[in-house]
């Protein structure tokens, strides 16, 4: 499957919120209000995978000081277990944060997310009991830089 990877452009906000909308559940509660505000902070940037003009995945991720949280992200239902994420993220993560470390949560139950952040390199660092709205934890996860 072929895409390109960019920067988020204003042309793509519907396409993210239908993500969203599509993977709306007790452990992925992001509305479009939320996404906005995600959109208008200036520490955050939002980078999408694209068949133009199709979102087919996106990833926001927040500047904190030394670190990066990736606060949201998310793949269209019909281009899940393909391979985007995977590419967007390593993608990203390359050409934007080789040298910082990154942190995000994930669903406990969550075993497809939870693989792939562990190819990724990404290290399982702790929980957060009662996280989300079905109660389940979040599972904190780490990636630190390559050492040379």
């Amino acid at each position: 499957m072929s895409f390109i990877v960019r920067e988020l452009q204003f042309r793509d906000f519907e396409g993210i919120v239908q993500i969203c909308r599509e993977l709306m559940s007790p452990s992925f509660h992001w509305p479009k209000e939320k996404i906005w505000g995600q959109l208008e902070d200036t520490t955050t940037k939002t980078f999408v995978a694209v068949q133009d003009p199709e979102v087919l995945a996106f990833v926001s991720l927040m500047e904190l000081g030394p670190a990066v949280e990736i606060p949201v992200l998310g793949t269209a239902k019909k281009y899940q277990h393909q391979g985007v994420m995977k590419a967007l993220l390593s993608q990203v993560f390359a050409a934007q944060y080789a040298s910082r470390e990154l942190w995000l949560e994930v669903h406990e139950n969550n075993e497809q997310a939870r693989n792939l952040y562990r190819t990724l390199g990404f290290v399982e660092s702790g929980r957060r009991e009662n996280y989300y709205q079905d109660s389940a934890a979040a599972i904190l996860c780490n990636l630190f830089p390559k050492k040379n």
